[in-house]
C-alpha cells in the first residue's frame, strides 16, 4: 500500500517504493527531487531561498 511522506520546508526525507513523497506550498524555496529507478529509492530536499 502506498504511503504519502510529507517533505516539510527546510526539511529532508528518503522513501522506498512504493511509497510517495509530497511537499506542499514551497514559495519562495526550492525542492530537489533525486531518483534512482534501479534501485528502488528516492530522496527530496527543500529549503528556504532568501530573496
Amino acid at each position: 500500500m502506498n504511503r504519502e511522506i510529507v517533505v516539510n520546508i527546510a526539511d529532508m526525507k528518503i522513501a522506498y517504493r512504493p511509497n510517495v513523497l509530497v511537499t506542499y506550498a514551497l514559495g519562495s524555496c526550492v525542492g530537489v527531487c533525486l531518483i534512482d529507478k534501479v534501485a528502488g529509492i528516492g530522496g527530496n530536499v527543500t529549503r528556504y531561498v532568501a530573496i
